[in-house]
């Protein structure tokens, strides 16, 4: 796990912590088992192409766990992981008949060059060890294009509806990408002391193991993942452009 600094450009070292399958090395999560292909779970025909997000990311139906400011983001170590994963946790409470989870939206920031990353939006059960996640249940892949350099970083919104998610219970949803191919991302993170903190979970081996992301990062207390929850009815064709009161303007 590597981290962006203060700056926008410069890169600061995360102290090291151990994860259940190693020690940490300058705070990068393990390497993962070598000649590991990247798996991103159930591939529609056409990936979706993120939007970067206009009126939208917050407002009725979407769960925020941000204060809208971004101090830092995480990453990888390309030299160490081909297949790595964030993931938030994320309440969204007893079972409403018609809700099911809509669109996600991740903000990413960038220190290389390229300006375009493929990446999945994924969401997890969170009953294994300690709760950790666990089982897989569903994957998005999207294309973000025109990620800027250093922070805050862009949100960039994926519609996540045709996976028909209930919107119930605990769930963990984040950001998943292939370092390798894809150097020099990050997804953003709040440490503001005094945002919730939601001890986000990372996993350097395509989720074989995982360690919780302040043991790489500690100031971290969120990252920016959100999710809205929204009525069946209003699944299909609902774009970021909408102006109804589902939308609102970005923090």
């Amino acid at each position: 796990m590597s981290a962006i600094g203060t700056s926008p450009t410069l890169g600061r070292p995360a102290p090291a912590g151990r994860l259940a399958a190693g020690l940490l090395t300058a705070g990068l999560l393990a390497a993962p088992a070598a000649g590991q292909q990247l798996h991103l779970g159930p591939v529609p025909p056409t990936p979706v192409v993120a939007r970067p997000a206009g009126p939208a990311c917050s407002g009725a139906g979407w769960l925020v766990h941000d204060d809208g400011t971004v101090e830092n983001g995480v990453g990888w170590d390309p030299a160490l992981v081909s297949d790595g994963i964030y993931v938030d946790r994320f309440n969204f409470g007893p079972p409403v008949s018609d809700e099911i989870l809509g669109r996600a939206c991740v903000r990413i920031g960038r220190t290389g060059g390229d300006s375009t990353i493929d990446f999945a939006v994924t969401f997890w059960t969170l009953d294994g060890p300690g709760g950790d996640p666990n089982r897989l249940l569903g994957s998005v892949p999207a294309t973000a294009t025109g990620v800027p350099v250093g922070l805050p970083g862009q949100f960039y919104e994926v519609d996540v509806s045709a996976l028909g998610l209930r919107a119930e219970g605990v769930k963990g949803a984040g950001m998943r990408w292939s370092p390798q191919v894809d150097q020099g991302f990050f997804l953003m993170t709040d440490e503001t002391i005094t945002t919730a903190f939601t001890n986000p979970m990372g996993s350097g081996d395509g989720g074989a193991t995982w360690d919780e992301v302040v043991n790489g990062a500690p100031s971290v207390r969120t990252t920016t993942v959100r999710v809205q929850e929204v009525p069946t009815i209003f699944a299909d064709g609902f774009e970021s452009g909408d102006t109804s009161s589902w939308s609102t303007t970005v923090p």
